[in-house]
């Protein structure tokens, strides 16, 4: 089944390109070309979105506040979890003694 993103879906507003691709690192690929190209949006690598290396934390990044929030629309749109993120913590289960 074939994905879609559209630069509507990022918040850029006035224009109507769409990638569509197989995987969601088809699709960002294309997006992030076309970012650039098109927007002049400075974006980082796909592969830097694509393994969680890009914080869009505004503490921990360098990147525009624009860039950020395309990165963090994109990865919500796509459903991108950041391969580096650890998984979600399971409760441990423990004995207690007292002495």
């Amino acid at each position: 089944m074939a994905i879609e993103l559209n630069c509507r879906d990022l918040g850029v507003a006035d224009c109507d390109w769409t990638a569509t691709g197989e995987t969601p690192e088809d699709v960002v690929e294309q997006a992030v070309e076309h970012l650039k190209k098109e927007h002049n949006i400075k974006m980082p690598d796909p592969e830097v979105i694509m393994e969680g290396k890009f914080s869009d934390d505004p503490l921990n990044s360098e990147a525009s506040e624009e860039v950020r929030l395309v990165v963090k629309r994109m990865r919500e749109e796509l459903d991108i979890v950041p391969t580096d993120e650890p998984p979600d913590a399971e409760p441990a289960i423990v004995k207690v003694t007292t002495r």
